[in-house]
């Protein structure tokens, strides 16, 4: 889903990241892809694709409630805690299970005030859904 925010690496990388205005939870897990394919170069294999950097230049990534819902263009009753539009190194930081236990849980207190206020989840205001989020505990920052 290509949704009008995108988490790129720019939202990860140090010392300047793209501040995040709307969280709803914290991916905490460096820029993990895993190779594509492997290689023989020079008559060594090598994996190529391959992007880890447990000691490199990231930091804990905010994530945007805003990526997690489509376009209004498209689709109005959808939030999507598995599949957030970003790119793929992004995505890479995301990936992991607590990362998605963690968005399932905002996604469904934005899901239930959409509900309960009959509005389409692109409406939810989210200083409305950042106490809610606060009050159940969820971690939205990390300084």
């Amino acid at each position: 889903m290509v949704s009008d925010y995108v988490i790129t690496e720019h939202h990860i990388l140090t010392p300047d990241p793209i501040p995040v205005e709307d969280p709803v939870g914290v991916a905490f897990w460096p820029p993990d892809v895993h190779s594509v394919r492997r290689i023989v170069k020079d008559g060594y294999a090598y994996n190529e694709g391959f992007v880890f950097e447990p000691y490199g230049n990231w930091r804990p990534l905010p994530i945007s409630y805003r990526a997690l819902i489509p376009k209004r263009k498209e689709c109005t009753n959808l939030l999507t805690p598995t599949c957030p539009s970003s790119s793929h190194i992004a995505y890479g930081a995301i990936r992991l299970e607590w990362t998605f236990m963690v968005l399932g849980q905002s996604s469904a207190i934005a899901a239930v005030m959409a509900i309960e206020s009959n509005q389409d989840v692109q409406n939810i205001e989210y200083e409305k859904l950042r106490e809610k989020l606060l009050a159940a505990h969820q971690v939205l920052k990390v300084d």
